[in-house]
């Protein structure tokens, strides 16, 4: 059985908007972002990604046995 482990941390509110995926970029997190805008997010399967101030404007997905710290991000959408 696959273990997933997903823990958001948000110390601001999250706003959480609805974005079209049109020639959106794929950026795989496997550090620390900081303030900075991407469009999707991937963290891979058994990596750590730590958002401190980021926007993501499409997607984040969290693979398998992969973990994801949010602090004062904005996500439009998760999916793990």
């Amino acid at each position: 059985m696959r273990s997933l482990l997903l823990t958001i941390t948000v110390t601001a509110a999250a706003l959480l908007v609805p974005v079209s995926a049109a020639s959106a970029e794929d950026t795989r997190c496997t550090g620390t972002l900081g303030p900075v805008v991407v469009d999707n997010l991937i963290v891979p399967s058994g990596g750590t990604c730590s958002l401190v101030g980021t926007q993501v404007r499409g997607n984040v997905r969290v693979e398998p046995e992969a973990r994801l710290d949010a602090n004062r991000a904005t996500i439009a959408e998760i999916s793990a």
